[in-house]
């Protein structure tokens, strides 16, 4: 069993880990449960050892396992997002990308390759990393897992690799069909702007999204993780949004 990462919903509480923890023991996997952090596994990244939290699986950060003769690698660096393992250099994300040994059979990373399931059908906007690429045409994986681009799920199948995002489908839009979905007007008065490195929508949803330990919780990274410390202070104070906080420690 593989896992692309992304398995917590921004590392906000312990509960979410515990829960990922007990639903992989339900989990069949006789070679074994293989897990490569997103950039929601802020925890990791503040501490690796913390790998030690889910020990009904084996997560890899930037290295190599042998399970049945077959060589795994994984990575959760992504070039652009809210959250951890963001490495925005070019150059600094082809030097991590070189450590990958040519012998690996299954690549895993939580970001996308350029140009590969990256971007929603009928767009063009790729939001795949460039140098991940280059490094997938150096190894040539019998198969590359990946996720973070949640529109561009599937699976697509070249010469050497065969190239699957593993996000779940249309999670979101089944389960905002059955919510009132506020937006970030409902926060104009704190002046909080969208994250350039998830959306460019000046009236971007706060959508609901539903976490592992299947709680649900309003989130939008341009509130909950593009904040500088001013508008973070401000926005911790504001009514609604504690509404929000003790409704998402309820459900979690």
């Amino acid at each position: 069993m593989i896992h692309a990462g992304d398995w917590t919903f921004f590392s906000k509480c312990r509960k979410q880990i515990d829960d990922f923890n007990d639903w992989l023991e339900e989990q069949y996997a006789p070679l074994g449960r293989i897990l490569s952090p997103g950039n929601h596994e802020t925890y990791l990244e503040s501490d690796p050892q913390l790998v030690s939290l889910t020990p009904n699986g084996t997560v890899l950060i930037e290295e190599q396992l042998t399970i049945g003769g077959l060589k795994l690698w994984a990575s959760p660096i992504t070039p652009h997002s809210a959250g951890g393992f963001t490495v925005r250099s070019p150059e600094e994300r082809a030097r991590r990308y070189a450590q990958i040994p040519l012998e690996t059979d299954i690549l895993i990373t939580h970001g996308a390759p350029y140009g590969i399931l990256d971007c929603a059908p009928g767009e063009s906007l790729h939001q795949g990393c460039r140098e991940l690429l280059n490094a997938v045409k150096r190894i040539r994986p019998k198969i590359h897992v990946f996720g973070h681009v949640h529109q561009g799920y599937g699976v697509y199948q070249m010469p050497d690799t065969l190239f699957v995002n593993a996000r779940i489908e249309n999670m979101l839009a089944e389960i905002e069909s059955n919510f009132d979905i506020p937006t970030c007007q409902d926060f104009a008065h704190l002046e909080v702007e969208c994250c350039p490195s998830c959306h460019e929508e000046p009236e971007l949803e706060l959508t609901l999204v539903e976490i592992e330990s299947g709680g649900k919780a309003w989130v939008c990274c341009a509130l909950d993780m593009a904040l500088n410390p001013r508008k973070r202070s401000e926005l911790e104070q504001d009514p609604q949004w504690q509404a929000f906080e003790r409704s998402f420690q309820q459900e979690t």
